[in-house]
């Protein structure tokens, strides 16, 4: 295995880790006081799991089009997060 592809599985399994237990605290957090931003967080949390479920399912490496949709959507779950931590610090 290439060492690049070696860091981003390595990345992804640590970015992995950290969304899954970041949904655990933080969406009923969010729920209460920003109940469209708990949704965003909650489908991109889902669509990460899609993509890894479609990767698992056709074995195949998408070109590393699905590694990058997974950043993306890490991304995303991390950036919805931060707006509804900084919407209740603004309250």
């Amino acid at each position: 295995m290439k060492p690049v592809r070696l860091s981003l599985v390595a990345l992804f399994l640590l970015c992995s880790a950290r969304i899954g237990f970041a949904a655990e605290v933080s969406v009923e957090s969010i729920q209460a006081q920003r109940p469209n931003l708990a949704n965003a967080y909650r489908l991109s949390l889902k669509a990460h799991e899609k993509v890894v479920a479609a990767e698992k399912a056709d074995q195949w490496d998408a070109e590393g089009h699905a590694e990058r949709a997974k950043a993306l959507l890490e991304q995303a779950s991390e950036e919805l997060r931060q707006a509804a931590r900084a919407g209740k610090n603004a309250r």
